[in-house]
């Protein structure tokens, strides 16, 4: 019998992506506001918050198959953008005659009203996103010291990261997936983490799968910034230019070879949304306080904070920040207000369930 799975202490490293300078400070818990200036510790030598001791479960450690999201050149730079919700509508519909001008104009509409831009303006959303490498959601778990010391093994399915090739991904996809199950089932639970477009794949995979092998089953398939729902507004877009609510939901299904499907979310990324299917539906951001009503009042109101409560509105609705959010934390430092917004995410929502067999919540 394997021991008891035992979860250590946790600290939200990053510095994998880049070499660190002499002397730097510990990392933070946001390494997209500061990806460079912090040094990579090892687990003993950090102050980091130590997981409840009830998450501890007994049983073999998973295997964790990753499956990475676009690249950031597919998604742009913090907008909702036309190319991706394109490739959403034609996977999902490939006969669907789409109005591409309808479409641009509606979401040019979108982002004026979600950003408050004036003619001509774009958002700024300060220093650009570092660009991360194709094993960037392998590597978050592998570094992630609890992972380490459970015997999580990481199995990644690397792919273009381009929507493109999405035909040709998933055969590639299935074979790959029956060779872990050869080699794993029945032994060590086997569980899917998809972040993005992975989730997308992986979503068309299992169904391929369930068809052609029912014998092969994962234990748990976590989702997380999945376009399988896009967010109300989007699916309101979708609406407009003929393509039914009802229509889409009914492309995303529970795969019958998945025992728990869990799909983590946030109500500031419109390229995520609850997914009814799905076992278990987490949001993010849903406890977090509610600033946009009191920034929006400062733009509108207040002249001599306008500039700076509109910076404030671009930072808590960064679109592209929230949708790899879930790869670490989110914060913004909203001076307009003196406020700071932190959101705990990689921690509680997908590291826990990757070494916790037992959660279920």
């Amino acid at each position: 019998m394997k021991p008891p799975i035992k979860l250590f202490g946790f600290v939200l490293s990053v510095s994998f992506f880049f070499q660190s300078p002499a002397a730097a400070a510990p990392c933070g818990p946001d390494f997209f506001d500061n990806p460079r200036g912090c040094e990579l510790r090892l687990p003993e030598m950090c102050g980091a918050p130590a997981l409840p001791d009830a998450l501890a479960s007994e049983g073999p450690a998973p295997v964790v198959i990753t499956v990475a999201g676009l690249r950031f050149d597919k998604i742009g730079p913090g907008k909702l953008e036309l190319g991706l919700i394109l490739r959403v509508i034609r996977r999902f519909f490939p006969g669907k005659s789409v109005d591409e001008a309808l479409l641009a104009g509606e979401l040019d509409s979108f982002n004026s009203e979600h950003f408050m831009l004036d003619e001509g303006e774009e958002p700024d959303h300060g220093a650009a996103m570092p660009k991360l490498p194709d094993d960037y959601l392998e590597q978050r778990i592998r570094d992630y010291p609890a992972c380490v010391a459970a015997g999580v093994t990481v199995i990644p399915f690397h792919w273009s990261r381009d929507p493109d090739d999405t035909d040709k991904v998933v055969p590639a996809f299935m074979e790959k997936l029956a060779g872990v199950h050869s080699e794993y089932g029945g032994r060590r639970p086997i569980y899917i983490l998809a972040h993005s477009w992975g989730s997308m794949l992986m979503h068309e995979t299992l169904h391929r799968l369930s068809r052609t092998r029912p014998d092969i089953v994962v234990d748990r398939l976590i989702t997380t910034g999945s376009p399988l729902v896009p967010s109300n507004p989007v699916i309101g877009i979708f609406v407009k230019i003929g393509i039914k609510k009802e229509d889409l939901e009914k492309k995303a299904s529970h795969p019958t070879n998945v025992l728990q499907w869990r799909n983590i979310w946030s109500g500031r990324d419109p390229y995520s949304n609850e997914i009814k299917p799905a076992d278990l539906n987490v949001r993010v951001d849903g406890d977090i306080e509610n600033v946009e009503p009191t920034l929006i009042d400062l733009i509108l109101n207040h002249k001599p904070l306008r500039k700076e409560a509109k910076k404030d509105l671009w930072r808590i609705r960064d679109i592209k920040k929230w949708h790899f959010s879930y790869l670490g934390d989110f914060s913004a430092v909203l001076k307009s207000i003196d406020k700071e917004i932190s959101v705990r995410v990689f921690e509680p929502h997908v590291a826990v369930p990757i070494v916790d067999p037992s959660a279920k919540k």
